[in-house]
């Protein structure tokens, strides 16, 4: 994801549509930390992403149980 963010997607719409904002992710929260590296450990992708959509009802909770 962070790939084609930042090779076509991100530019693309910064040149077109500059007031769309770009979500990663958009997954259930036992898988967002992987995904949160992947995508703002890229210095070029993660200027294109305005954040991470996360679903709150599956995998444990951050706030210690199921």
């Amino acid at each position: 994801m962070a790939e084609f963010v930042r090779d076509h997607l991100g530019p693309t719409l910064a040149a077109e549509q500059p007031g769309v904002k770009i979500l990663g992710f958009d997954h259930n929260k036992d898988h967002v930390e992987i995904w949160a590296e992947a995508i703002y450990g890229d210095e070029e992708a993660k200027r294109y992403f305005a954040g991470l959509g996360v679903h709150w009802y599956a995998g444990e909770s951050v706030l210690g149980g199921p």
